[in-house]
């Protein structure tokens, strides 16, 4: 299925103040706002609409100010040599000093004479996504009118009038992009370059909250591009996190914010994305060098701006025998070509079974992955020693090492099975989405959960 157009747009200033007056009527001459593809631009015309030339010191106070910064852009543009403007025209939204004070005028026309109206307060930009049929619409809109043209990250059109907005972010000039139809498994993605590119939208989703939720890390990752039929691989260093952006997603799209959204409560997430101060083409480069110096091996990879490509004979190698050497370093993706060196990515389902003991919860625990019930510290152990854990029909599983570290800060390895604190059922339930089986433990939480801390709680174990 086709990728909806709006992403094609997103691949790879002082804010306006208030105003209070504007400047008095003028019939000497005026504004003529056009556009061109390019952008709003302006020229001094008379009462039929011909150029004027307009001197400054014919006015005073207000009109005197905005002239004379007017001429002085004009004799600059002129000056400049920029064969991509070739009319020497006047962009506005190159000049936000000059747009700040033509907004304030009241002499401005289009091209064809009719009045072009502006105001004196801040409106709001609004987008508004609802489910129709297949797809969603997002509609984008400012005082329940349509867009019909960005002007700068401070000013737009609707119709005859130009319209005074609170600071729309550096991806201003593509805003009309955000008024499409995308598909409903697009609307993470969709969140994510919205809030990554754009500031002061109003987001309206079927009564959704919009909730700020700080902070996630993103994680150091290589993905495994393609093979040719000569079994050259191509590697490329990005970054990811979780499922939710994937390295093509940010290698693409370098958003700054990651959005979930999360339909069991109704809740807009979005997180701002900390990139580590690593060069992950720098790290990926030194496990290759010492993979080849292990096996007394030379040039057997060529580096890319982006990544590396590596020769049949290293892929064979580091996909057979030496895997761990980049899941200790890296998430891998690329589960088309992993698949042809029987690897498989996984995100495995943690299940324990317990009962009571005189200090802790004790059990048993399993990882479920692709349909085995493997024992937990088994799992572990094979994944630290080979960097996968091999599965009966012959395939080696790949998961993240981090969920392995998160499991290890609260699931002991005990004597006959696995050993947990009470305490810390709360998190394995959240952070690990693990289901607890056995006794009344559900219903203890719960209690315990709904106890105020405050107060204390006696729970039977």
């Amino acid at each position: 299925m086709e990728q909806s157009k709006f992403f094609e747009a997103f691949m790879k200033q002082k804010k306006a103040e208030k105003r209070e007056v504007k400047a008095g009527q003028n019939n000497d001459f005026f504004f003529l706002l056009d556009y061109d593809g390019k952008g709003l631009f302006v020229k001094t015309v008379n009462k039929s609409l011909g150029y004027k030339v307009v001197k400054s010191e014919r006015y005073s106070g207000f009109l005197y100010r905005v002239v004379e910064l007017y001429n002085q852009v004009k004799l600059e543009t002129k000056l400049l040599v920029d064969w991509s403007n070739p009319k020497s025209n006047i962009y506005l939204y190159k000049h936000p000093e000059l747009m700040d004070l033509i907004y304030q005028c009241d002499n401005l026309v289009d091209k064809y004479g009719k009045k072009i109206y502006t105001g004196n307060s801040e409106h709001q930009v609004n987008l508004t996504i609802s489910q129709s049929n297949n797809v969603l619409d997002c509609i984008l809109t400012i005082c329940d009118r349509t867009i019909d043209r960005v002007i700068s990250n401070n000013y737009l059109m609707a119709g005859n009038s130009i319209l005074l907005v609170k600071n729309l972010g550096f991806g201003y000039s593509s805003l009309l992009e955000l008024d499409t139809a995308i598909k409903q498994s697009e609307l993470n993605s969709y969140l994510s370059i919205l809030y990554s590119n754009f500031t002061n939208i109003k987001v309206n989703y079927l009564g959704y909250t919009i909730k700020e939720c700080g902070e996630c890390d993103v994680e150091p990752s290589v993905l495994i591009e393609s093979i040719d039929i000569a079994g050259f691989v191509n590697l490329k260093s990005t970054f990811s996190y979780k499922e939710y952006l994937t390295p093509e997603f940010y290698s693409t799209f370098n958003p700054g914010k990651v959005v979930i959204v999360d339909e069991s409560i109704k809740e807009i997430q979005i997180f701002s994305l900390v990139v580590p101060q690593i060069d992950v083409l720098d790290n990926l480069i030194s496990v290759l060098f010492y993979i080849e110096n292990k096996y007394e091996l030379q040039e057997q990879f060529s580096i890319e701006s982006d990544g590396v490509t590596i020769n049949p004979n290293l892929a064979q190698i580091i996909f057979t025998s030496e895997i761990k050497a980049l899941t200790d370093r890296f998430i891998l993706y690329g589960d088309k070509i992993l698949k042809k060196y029987k690897l498989k990515r996984a995100t495995p389902n943690l299940e324990l079974k317990l009962q009571t003991s005189i200090d802790y919860l004790q059990g048993s625990a399993h990882l479920e992955i692709y349909g085995e019930n493997i024992p937990l510290y088994k799992a572990i152990k094979e994944f630290e020693t080979s960097g996968y854990i091999p599965l009966n029909d012959g395939s080696r599983a790949i998961i993240d090492k981090n969920y392995i570290e998160k499991i290890k800060k609260v699931i002991r390895e005990g004597k006959d099975g696995v050993e947990v604190s009470f305490f810390d059922l709360s998190y394995i339930q959240e952070e690990l989405d693990a289901p607890i089986k056995g006794g009344d433990f559900i219903n203890k939480i719960t209690a315990y959960k709904n106890s105020h801390l405050n107060q204390d709680i006696f729970i039977d174990l």
